[in-house]
């Protein structure tokens, strides 16, 4: 055998195969890198991400979750707010009820949790000061307002966090604009969009660190764009209306007033918004009767219904219905408050109480759960 060195390997391949590969190949190698490459980063987002963080974002004393909402967030302060161990704007409470402890809790938006107002002068506490000072000493009444929300996630949150405190008696506190769906406040400028239609209903999407991160971003950009391009929401469409006209005496007026806020609290007057309202209230009344609480619908009014010459109280009427329909007690603090409309402001806006009518409403619940609750009705 002669003793020559071997060729250079490369001259011996053939042309062809050192060609590039077909582009399908490549394209398949580019998007099996791409989609490891995600899966690497959504890998270590979720090892530096809590369950509890996943999709959600802080808002001061709240939290902002992709498709849920809002919540309160435990142990949080900002100004005069202080949320306690629970995630309720109250003082503290055990978790397990102490014996020969009457325990209610109330389910709601802003109006129950009391903007405005020091927490000690809210209707939760001013009606737990009343039944105590009517010999009900062993009481307790647990804020469970949550502002932004509204009957979806308020039942969400009531499973989350208020079943774990085993309350007796639970009031539900709707106000006017609580058939709203999760996110409506901020929604309602994007509500048509194909991209954050597909992301509330897809929770495959919501398990993604990454596609919370990106949507989020998205989703902000178009709500800003909704706002240049239309100053005034339609949410906020009756506005004019409440500050400028006679609809406290002119009943067409009302009742244009009460179209243009559809989309708010108005959504109490247009019947096809009581359907998913009673889907969501049968599911807590299911809730509630497998956990032994009682429970009591206490409509939140909006302020026109006080003021007006005439009080256009549907809404009651149909909650006051499916109240019925449930084997539920039925609180209306609307007459109390249209009987004491002639002295000083009872709101502080167009539905948040101020300490007047936080004492008012406080007064009327007291009464109605010492004669239907407390002493043995209802």
């Amino acid at each position: 055998m002669a003793g020559t060195e071997s060729p250079n390997t490369a001259d011996h391949i053939p042309e062809a195969a050192l060609k590039k590969r077909p582009w399908w190949a490549r394209a398949c190698l580019g998007i099996a890198g791409f989609m490891m490459a995600l899966m690497m980063a959504e890998t270590a987002s979720r090892l530096a991400t809590s369950a509890e963080e996943l999709n959600r974002a802080r808002v001061g004393y709240m939290s902002l979750h992709v498709n849920e909402g809002y919540e309160l967030v435990p142990n949080s302060e900002e100004g005069n707010i202080r949320i306690n161990s629970t995630g309720h704007r109250d003082h503290e409470y055990q978790t397990k009820r102490m014996p020969g402890t009457t325990r209610i809790t109330l389910m709601g938006d802003s109006v129950v949790f009391g903007i405005g107002v020091d927490v000690d002068k809210i209707f939760a506490k001013r009606l737990e000061d009343k039944l105590k000072a009517a010999g009900q000493a062993n009481v307790e009444i647990i804020n469970g307002g949550n502002p932004d929300t509204g009957l979806s996630e308020q039942l969400r949150i009531f499973k989350k966090r208020d079943l774990p405190l085993k309350p007796d008696h639970l009031l539900l506190c709707f106000y006017m604009n609580d058939s709203r769906p999760p996110m409506g406040f901020r929604a309602e400028f994007v509500r048509g969009d194909p991209i954050v239609r597909m992301t509330q209903k897809n929770r495959w999407l919501q398990k993604s660190v990454l596609y919370s991160t990106v949507y989020s971003i998205y989703y902000d950009i178009r709500v800003a764009d909704e706002i240049r391009r239309h100053p005034v929401s339609q949410r906020m469409m009756w506005l004019e209306l409440f500050q400028k006209a006679d609809w406290r005496n002119n009943g067409a007026i009302l009742g244009e007033m009460i179209d243009l806020a559809r989309f708010d609290w108005g959504a109490a007057w247009v019947e096809e918004n009581w359907t998913p309202v009673k889907r969501d209230l049968a599911n807590l009344a299911d809730i509630c009767r497998r956990n032994g609480i009682k429970v009591s619908l206490c409509p939140m009014p909006v302020s026109v219904q006080v003021y007006s010459s005439t009080p256009r109280d549907e809404p009651q009427q149909v909650l006051r219905k499916m109240a019925g329909e449930f084997g539920w007690g039925f609180s209306d603090v609307l007459p109390s408050l249209r009987k004491h409309r002639d002295g000083p402001p009872l709101f502080n806006d167009h539905c948040h109480y101020n300490v007047r009518g936080h004492n008012i409403v406080a007064a009327a619940m007291a009464d109605y759960l010492m004669s239907e609750f407390l002493t043995g009705g209802k």
